[in-house]
This record gives C-alpha cells, sequence and structure tokens, in this order.
C-alpha cells in the first residue's frame, strides 16, 4: 500500500479500469471460452452446465429447456457423479417433473452424457476446440489472435 495516497493496488486498478485494460481482458475471455473445449478428467474444475466439455458448447445453451429447470446451476461436474460398480452415474436434481414434450429431448441428452465417465486420477484439461488433441498454450492463443508473436501482442495491449 502506498502511504502518500493510502491507495495501494486499489489505484493501479482504477487507472487500468479507466484506460480500458480490463474491459479489454475481459472481452478476450469471453473470447478464449468460446475457443477452447474441456477434456474431462476428475471434474473438479469443469462446471457440468455452463462448461464446454460435452460436444461444441455448453450444455446449458445446447439443451436449454432442460438447463432452465435444472437445480444443479454451477456445480462442477465430480459433485454430481456418483460411483457405482466399476463406473458411475450422472445425479442430475430438477426443479420439476419433465413435461410429456420433453422426454424426448431428455431422453436424447441422457444417451449422449450416459457414455462420459469422471476419470478421478486425471486432471481437468483444457484443449482447443478446433483442435482437441491439442492442449490449450498461451502462446498458440496469442498466434491465433493476432497471427504474430506473443511479444508484439504483448506490446499492443
Amino acid at each position: 500500500m502506498d502511504h502518500r495516497t493510502g491507495a495501494g493496488s486499489l489505484f493501479i486498478l482504477v487507472v487500468a479500469m479507466e484506460f480500458g485494460l480490463w474491459k479489454s481482458i475481459a472481452k478476450e475471455t469471453e473470447r478464449l471460452k468460446k475457443d477452447c473445449v474441456f477434456k474431462l478428467g476428475d471434474g473438479r474444475k469443469i462446471r457440468y452446465w455452463e462448461d464446454t466439455w460435452c460436444g461444441r458448447q455448453p450444455l446449458c445453451d445446447a439443451i436449454c429447456d432442460l438447463y432452465s429447470i435444472a437445480g444443479s446451476k454451477g456445480t462442477k461436474a465430480a459433485e454430481i457423479w456418483v460411483r457405482e460398480d466399476g463406473g458411475g452415474a450422472w445425479d442430475l436434481k430438477f426443479m420439476r417433473f419433465f413435461n410429456d414434450w420433453e422426454t424426448v429431448v431428455v431422453h436424447e441428452f441422457i444417451g449422449v452424457t450416459r457414455n462420459i465417465n469422471i476419470s478421478p486420477l486425471e486432471k481437468d484439461k483444457l484443449s482447443w476446440k478446433w483442435d482437441e488433441s491439442r492442449s490449450f498454450k498461451v502462446k498458440a492463443y496469442f498466434k491465433e489472435l493476432e497471427g504474430a508473436s506473443p511479444h508484439k501482442v504483448l506490446c499492443k495491449m
């Protein structure tokens, strides 16, 4: 803390916000979320409904009808997983019973997620949406953003 102004890092934060640094970071964070997917490991970092880990978009967007009645919003995948003999199952809670017209969506959803299991010995990983075999690397992300070296991108910020 700066004893002369009493502001400490608050001053830096206000200046950074005034000049749009945090707005730029927030914008790039949203873009990063759209360009990456999680590979499910132990499920401790992945939000079941809100993160992209099952398919090309978050489950909350892919099946918004079910998400609207989900009782486990914001919950980590590991918290919803129940271990059973040699495997496990997703223990999802909903705020009401399903309507007749929703049962088709529920069955499709169960078919997609039934064979996806938590791997307790592996950590969750972040990978590129366009090439899931590659792990996320900051240097590669900078190249994707600007088609330039990370040094040139940082100098523009």
